[in-house]
């Protein structure tokens, strides 16, 4: 289904594109180790597909603010599952973030 393969995309971008970006850019940074990993923790935060989710609702399609919902749930749960994931990380460790 459509699910599955933007699904599958989302998953071999962060494996072979996010990831390793993020690392290759930390590199000579004199961070912590802990630190990186909180980094490429994050998720990304959707500005664009919140852009572009308003087209639909200019060309006039119908059920766009459909879309727009959907688009910014998404976006608010990744925010809030980063979130989640930080707490927890910085917890493991000792301290708060």
């Amino acid at each position: 289904s459509t699910l599955d393969r933007s699904s599958a995309a989302s998953d071999v971008y962060k494996r072979q594109v996010r990831i390793p970006g993020t690392r290759l850019s930390l590199i000579k940074t004199k961070m912590l180790p802990n630190d990186k990993r909180d980094i490429e923790a994050m998720l990304s935060r959707g500005l664009g597909a919140a852009v572009l989710s308003t087209l639909p609702l200019e060309y006039g399609i119908h059920y766009a603010s459909n879309i727009i919902n959907i688009v910014f749930a998404v976006i608010f749960t990744t925010i809030f599952i980063n979130s989640i994931l930080l707490f927890i990380y910085s917890h493991r460790r000792g301290h708060q973030p």
